[in-house]
């Protein structure tokens, strides 16, 4: 069952997540969540709904992420714009490692500059893998990851044309935060996964806050998301958006 009726829970959108992202985190009741659960393999196909988290009755958008099969050890997970229609839908192309105890690393991604009106891709490798997910997150427990982030030409990916750093932080949420960020009716088999990611590259710091309701065999059915760009210390762009899984 993919469930998708939840509306945001008290929250204008706009720090909430910072705000839950500088707490520790709380050992809970309940077991680990499995990476597979938060990164399911495919072949799998969905599609997820854009709201502004401060009006979540008017659909600003629609995006549709394609999980291909593990070939190798590895698999692909691309993200396209359904609506608003852009010339160039592709948004992200990310390549995960599965490691041979089940965890999960970002090896390399294609992504534009601004998901929202899209553009021309960048390229990028990560050295070493960045950490998404360990085998299990387990409760009360905060799974920290960094790597070399390297921008480098579409047709050498040995080359570098810019060299930066990224660190990245997962844990579970717990269910008071899941309510506080969701609302009280989140069904219990959902658990609440937090992901904050950390950029560095050149002039440009990127701070990206997402938080995931997983279902067990589905995964992320709603999601949270707060990105803000800062270049020379000032704030370039800043976007929030709530993703519902829907039927297409």
């Amino acid at each position: 069952m993919m469930f998708a009726g939840l509306v945001l829970g008290g929250c204008a959108g706009g720090g909430l997540l910072s705000d839950i992202a500088d707490r520790p985190a709380i050992k809970t009741a309940g077991s680990g969540v499995p990476a597979a659960w938060i990164y399911p393999a495919g072949p799998r196909s969905k599609v997820q709904a854009e709201f502004a988290p401060d009006s979540t009755e008017t659909e600003i958008g629609r995006v549709r992420t394609d999980v291909s099969a593990v070939v190798d050890d590895a698999m692909t997970v691309a993200v396209s714009r359904i609506e608003p229609a852009i010339d160039e839908p592709l948004l992200r192309e990310s390549t995960l490692v599965v490691g041979a105890d089940g965890s999960i690393s970002l090896a390399a991604v294609r992504s534009v500059e601004n998901e929202a009106t899209g553009g021309s891709l960048r390229h990028f490798r990560y050295e070493p893998p960045l950490g998404f997910a360990p085998a299990v997150l387990e409760p009360g427990t905060v799974f920290e990851s960094s790597a070399a982030m390297i921008q480098h030409r579409a047709d050498d990916p040995e080359s570098v044309l810019l060299r930066g750093e990224v660190a990245r932080t997962s844990r579970l949420l717990s269910r008071d935060e899941i309510a506080e960020l969701f609302g009280t009716d989140a069904p219990p088999e959902l658990r609440g996964v937090l992901d904050v990611q950390r950029i560095k590259l050149g002039p440009a710091r990127v701070e990206q806050r997402t938080a995931k309701l997983i279902e067990p065999g589905v995964g992320a059915v709603v999601e949270l998301e707060e990105r803000t760009v800062r270049v020379f210390g000032l704030v370039t762009s800043s976007r929030s958006v709530l993703l519902k899984a829907i039927d297409d």
